[in-house]
């Protein structure tokens, strides 16, 4: 009880089964119980921070943040199209995806201008938030932004 991993009030029942158990729930036989639970895991465990940063390149290994947003997000099995509304949700598993709702509304200040880049950094951490990881890291060039917008463009024109 003195280890830094004991967290009585996160504490769960859990019940396990042998795979050759007569107590297995019914269910399909081709189910991966062990997956399932990771999968479990990182959705209910963890909380997870997402921010989307506009920033501009200072030096070859310097970026300088201009704006920033973080917002906190959930994991989830499954996600929705982000390019269409609608309430059509398309299961992932065993695949996590990190969705922002209200997207429009709560990055609509973040613009990004010629010279500038996006910058998108997902952080887990763990309830007590002790622990915390970066598990994505990644940016994308204003100029590529604005091929992938004109290119839609002319499709939807035609």
């Amino acid at each position: 009880k003195g280890s830094p991993r004991y967290l009585p009030k996160y504490e769960t029942e859990v019940e396990v089964y042998r795979k050759d158990s007569r107590k297995l729930p019914i269910g399909d036989p081709e189910l991966d119980w062990e997956e399932t639970v990771y999968l479990n895991l990182i959705i209910h465990q963890f909380d997870y921070t997402l921010t989307l940063a506009i920033c501009t390149r200072t030096s070859p290994k310097q970026l300088q943040v201009l704006r920033r947003h973080s917002q906190k997000v959930y994991a989830s099995p499954s996600r929705r199209r982000m390019d269409t509304k609608g309430e059509v949700e398309e299961m992932t598993y065993p695949h996590v995806c990190f969705m922002v709702d209200n997207f429009n509304e709560v990055f609509c200040d973040i613009m990004v201008r010629d010279g500038e880049m996006v910058c998108v950094e997902l952080v887990a951490s763990d309830r007590s938030g002790h622990i915390q990881a970066v598990i994505f890291l990644g940016s994308i060039r204003y100029d590529a932004l604005k091929r992938v917008y004109d290119a839609r463009e002319s499709m939807s024109s035609k």
